[in-house]
């Protein structure tokens, strides 16, 4: 109580840190230090997905097709998934039909999207990272740090 979050951030780094590097300087192998530091936090009863990174699997398709249809990658369940698809793209034909007004462009751009996302539907794919939510990952094996990972946001 009456410290900054900051002072408590810096004040556990530290003695991860610390443990960290005297278990690497003891065996000469970071990957043994490193669970070390995960072991450490398990014994004080730290739900694994605090300390460990949960997997993120985010669906691999161009963010033009859902914005085009006017939908987001969360409606890109597996339930009902092509029904979705289907009413979204109606939707969307209803407003830029061009004998309804519409311009044939708009029309093209729907069409290819509906393709695409009916084509993705029937083979999905997806990006698996590791991570935390909202946080940055430093990963050790390739020396980098990942961005993190965040809903995309389409029109509503």
């Amino acid at each position: 109580p009456g410290r900054k979050p900051v002072e408590d951030f810096c004040a556990l780094s530290n003695i991860l840190g610390n443990l960290w590097w005297n278990e690497r300087d003891r065996t000469k192998k970071r990957y043994v230090a490193t669970q070390q530091v995960l072991d450490q936090a398990r014994r004080l009863d730290v739900p694994a997905g605090a300390v460990m990174p949960v997997e993120f699997c985010v669906p691999s398709i161009r963010s033009a097709s859902l914005m085009t249809l006017e939908l987001r990658s969360e409606d890109l369940a597996p339930a009902d998934l092509e029904l979705r698809i289907k009413s979204a793209y109606r939707r969307q034909v209803k407003k830029h039909h061009p004998d309804l007004g519409g311009s044939s462009e708009a029309f093209r751009k729907i069409q290819q999207a509906y393709e695409t996302l009916s084509h993705w539907a029937r083979h999905p794919t997806y990006i698996r990272r590791r991570g935390f939510p909202d946080k940055w990952l430093y990963q050790g094996a390739y020396n980098h740090w990942t961005k993190p990972i965040q809903p995309r946001r389409g029109k509503r």
